[in-house]
């Protein structure tokens, strides 16, 4: 039996609210955690492994994560990367200066760039990158948009894009 979707708000749908720094910190900490316990994290990491692999050893790969929230899903590539002594160029973007800011706090300097981009609207060339990931994010966006990060994820993608969302129900 299909559950019907919920349209309850979110608190990242109210970044333009008051939100205290505390209750964003929090909220993208619990994000991480389910990445990490229902297996978001490990899903892209693990499709992403073998594409990166062929991609080498003819030049780094360059990797553009959306809608990073906290940055943890680059920061898992970059660890496994760096294990593998693969070099990847991997940049973080979000649209809001508060979550760009809990990004850049956990980011390795020097290994993963932080970066403020609007998903609709992304401010790189057209095959900038070698893959676009966006995690649990799509479903933040009204149907029409959410067409338009999935075309400029295409534009700026060159080899793939890998999308890792869920469907807002009990």
């Amino acid at each position: 039996m299909a559950l019907a979707r919920t349209q309850q708000t979110e608190l990242l749908d109210r970044l333009g609210d008051q939100i205290t720094t505390g209750d964003l910190t929090g909220n993208l900490r619990d994000i991480r955690r389910a990445n990490r316990w229902f297996g978001g994290t490990k899903a892209i990491v693990e499709t992403l492994q073998p594409l990166i692999r062929q991609q080498r050893p003819d030049h780094s790969v360059s990797i553009l994560d959306v809608a990073t929230g906290s940055g943890d899903i680059p920061l898992a590539l970059d660890r496994w990367a760096e294990r593998e002594e693969i070099a990847l160029r991997i940049v973080a973007t979000d649209i809001h200066p508060a979550i760009v800011a809990v990004a850049e706090s956990v980011a390795r300097p020097g290994r993963i760039h932080v970066e403020r981009a609007d998903a609709l609207n992304l401010p790189y060339l057209d095959d900038a990158f070698d893959f676009v990931t966006l995690s649990l994010a799509l479903h933040h966006f009204e149907p029409e948009d959410a067409v338009t990060v999935l075309k400029e994820m295409k534009r700026v993608g060159r080899v793939a894009l890998i999308v890792n969302d869920l469907e807002r129900s009990w």
